[in-house]
C-alpha cells in the first residue's frame, strides 16, 4: 500500500512544492522565490513520485490542475527563473519564450554582441558560418540573432 492514498495525490503534490515557497503578503504581484534544490541553470528542480521536474512547471501543472500542453513551455513573465508563482507563469511556445528573454535583455548574445554588430549582422549577406567567424561567437549566436530577435526598426 502506498504511503498516500490515490485520492490525496494531489494535495500531497501540492505539500511537496510548497514546503520549498516563501508566499508573500502580495501574493499576485510578488515573486515566489524558490527556496528548494536548484539546478545549475539557475531554475528550481524538484522530484515528484519519481519524476524531475523543473519547479516553475511543477507550479504551473499544480495550480492549473492540468497537463503543460504537447510543445509548449512555461514561461515567466516575470524574468526571473526562481520564480513560481502561477501568476507569473504562462504557457506558450519557445519561440514566445525567446521572444520574452529578448525584450527583457537576458538572451545570451547582447552580452556577446554590442548593438552596431547585431545591426551589421542582419545586415549582411554572409552565411551564419561565416558570420559566426568574423564575429568569435557560435552559430546559435547567429542565428539567434537573425530569426529569433525582433527587427527593430
Amino acid at each position: 500500500m502506498d504511503l498516500v492514498l490515490d485520492q490525496d495525490q494531489y494535495l500531497y503534490d501540492c505539500w511537496l512544492f510548497h514546503r520549498h515557497v516563501n508566499v508573500p503578503k502580495n501574493y499576485i504581484k510578488k515573486c515566489w522565490i524558490w527556496q528548494g534544490p536548484k539546478h545549475v541553470n539557475g531554475y528550481g528542480r524538484i522530484s515528484v513520485r519519481g519524476q524531475r521536474w523543473y519547479a516553475h512547471r511543477l507550479s504551473w501543472h499544480i495550480h492549473h490542475n492540468k497537463p503543460i500542453g504537447k510543445g509548449q513551455v512555461i514561461r515567466h513573465l516575470c524574468n526571473q527563473p526562481l520564480c513560481v508563482n502561477p501568476h507569473h507563469l504562462r504557457s506558450g511556445t519557445q519561440k514566445q519564450n525567446m521572444l520574452d528573454m529578448h525584450l527583457a535583455g537576458r538572451q545570451g548574445y547582447v552580452r556577446k554582441l554590442n548593438p552596431q554588430q547585431i545591426t551589421d549582422i542582419r545586415a549582411s549577406t554572409k552565411t551564419q558560418a561565416e558570420l559566426a567567424r568574423q564575429y568569435g561567437v557560435s552559430r546559435t549566436t547567429i542565428h539567434r540573432v537573425l530569426k529569433i530577435a525582433p527587427k527593430h526598426k
